[in-house]
């Protein structure tokens, strides 16, 4: 039944992706439309093969610190399988295939410079988004050899070459200004740096301490100008900034053991999900692009390896922040927190109060609370659950990610658990209102051992923000479906009234069919 629900669920979403017009699928070996439109002739088009990043040490990572040499090193990963595919055990058994390793911590840092793992088999394209394609300005590959290097640069198999005429890059906000990023080159690697952050979270309801992108792998940030971001920009952005990531290309010094690989099966899935989610306007990470392999990846099964090139305006979550709190490093929690207002919420600079520093720290949870309260209500509107609301999954700008177990309400059922693994039901989706606010709670606890803060006054922000964003975007977002603008309350409790009426009725007086069974 499980198995019908997902290909149901897939065939579903496709349709939707493709009636919406979102994506454009390019499946090797599959009959699929090969045309990808005309590329965006915005000034700011660049080529696949050199992205007009703006290089991670030129402005991302240089005002943070970091592990710039990662010392760990990779081991073979043992493959773990079920007793039921004997035969598979057998022919992968590794003589150099040492036992998990334990827990790496890295303490006061906030990334580690790591490069990604090459796929050992030639990588081919699965599928391309050309709407986002077009949105970052980024111009797509064409012809078959095109193809067969962005399915090595996009899987992490080869390394993006610093272009020659490489200057950096110019954009101008809304007021005009200009604002220049310089690099000089000879400061620059011959190739692009990658990077994984570092994090912790509650898992579950428990801390987790150090966790990290285990299987991600940050590749650069694209700033666009409001000029040409169009209706992507919100009202507060006079950049938008496009984090890059690669999922599956390797192990991470956060990998803790794993092989930090992604299968092809969950791949698509993210891929046909965030689609979705911005066809109907809930905020989403995006995918670029899937690229896989032959290579064989040991989860339950043998299964197929696959890379995802996704993106967020910033991957910073709860856990960023907690990681920092729980192990008193406060300089560098009030440093990620003083470069997520300048980057992501500019405006609380300017209303934030000279003679109260701290006061900034305040404004931005009421936006970060006001942010994930919006998301979780649209989620509740259409049915989605997450399965795995985690602190490290609760994104600092309210917007969808880490797609997992995730699942659609097929029909009304409150306590519907996706994730096979959330045993007591923690994370069902009518517990996910709940379970959103309590995350936000533990970033007010990680705000609060900054010296100064209230811990009190800031677990009150979430408390009254939340319930009152909440039921004010749920309100609208069912509204919506019904065609009203408004609902005057007094409406909805005499409808509630006689909706209630109505089933004791029906409990009361059992139909003819209850009767005659």
């Amino acid at each position: 039944q499980k198995t019908k629900d997902g290909c149901l669920l897939i065939v579903v979403v496709v349709m939707l992706s493709l009636f919406f017009g979102c994506a454009s699928v390019s499946v090797e070996g599959f009959a699929f439309d090969h045309t990808f439109g005309q590329t965006n002739a915005s000034l700011h088009s660049h080529t696949w093969r050199h992205p007009a990043f703006t290089y991670p040490r030129a402005r991302l990572l240089e005002e943070l610190p970091g592990e710039q040499t990662v010392s760990y090193q990779r081991s073979p990963f043992c493959p773990l399988l079920f007793k039921s595919h004997p035969t598979t055990a057998e022919s992968t058994k590794n003589d150099n295939c040492m036992a998990p390793v334990s827990r790496r911590h890295i303490p006061g840092v906030a990334y580690s410079i790591v490069d990604s793992t090459p796929l050992q088999s030639t990588p081919f394209v699965i599928a391309l988004n050309d709407k986002f394609f077009k949105e970052i300005g980024m111009t797509m590959p064409q012809t078959d050899a095109e193809l067969h290097e962005f399915a090595r640069l996009y899987s992490g198999t080869q390394a993006f070459q610093l272009p020659d005429n490489h200057c950096g890059q110019s954009h101008s906000n809304n007021n005009s200004e200009q604002a220049h990023v310089s690099i000089d080159k000879r400061q620059l690697p011959s190739t692009f740096q990658s990077w994984a952050w570092r994090y912790g979270g509650h898992q579950f309801g428990y801390w987790a301490d150090q966790l990290g992108d285990g299987r991600a792998i940050s590749i650069g940030e694209l700033l666009l100008p409001r000029q040409q971001c169009q209706q992507h920009c919100t009202e507060r952005e006079a950049v938008r900034r496009y984090e890059l990531q690669f999922k599956g290309s390797g192990q991470t010094p956060y990998s803790r053991g794993a092989d930090g690989r992604a299968v092809l099966r969950s791949s698509i899935r993210e891929y046909l999900c965030s689609v979705f989610m911005r066809a109907v306007g809930i905020p989403t990470s995006d995918v670029l692009s899937i690229v896989s392999s032959v290579d064989p990846v040991y989860r339950e099964t043998v299964e197929t390896a696959a890379v995802v090139t996704r993106s967020a305006s910033s991957w910073l979550r709860i856990g960023s922040f907690e990681i920092h709190a729980k192990t008193r490093e406060v300089d560098l929690l009030q440093r990620r927190l003083d470069l997520a207002i300048r980057d992501h919420f500019p405006d609380i600079v300017s209303t934030s109060q000279p003679e109260d520093p701290l006061n900034a720290y305040y404004l931005l949870l009421d936006r970060v609370v006001a942010l994930n309260a919006r998301l979780v209500a649209l989620w509740q509107s259409v049915g989605f659950e997450h399965g795995v609301l985690n602190t490290y999954n609760t994104a600092l700008l309210g917007i969808t990610i880490d797609y997992g177990p995730f699942g659609f309400l097929d029909r009304y059922r409150k306590d519907w658990i996706v994730n096979h693994s959330d045993e007591e039901g923690r994370y069902r989706y009518s517990a996910q209102p709940a379970i959103m606010k309590w995350n936000l709670a533990r970033f007010a606890d990680a705000l609060s051992v900054i010296d100064g803060m209230d811990g009190a006054r800031l677990l009150q922000v979430v408390e009254q923000r939340f319930d009152a964003v909440f039921e004010a975007e749920y309100s609208i977002a069912m509204n919506a479906k019904l065609g009203l603008t408004s609902i005057n309350p007094k409406t909805v409790r005499w409808c509630g009234i006689y909706w209630h009426s109505w089933k004791l009725l029906i409990l009361t007086f059992p139909t003819r069919s209850a009767l005659s069974a």
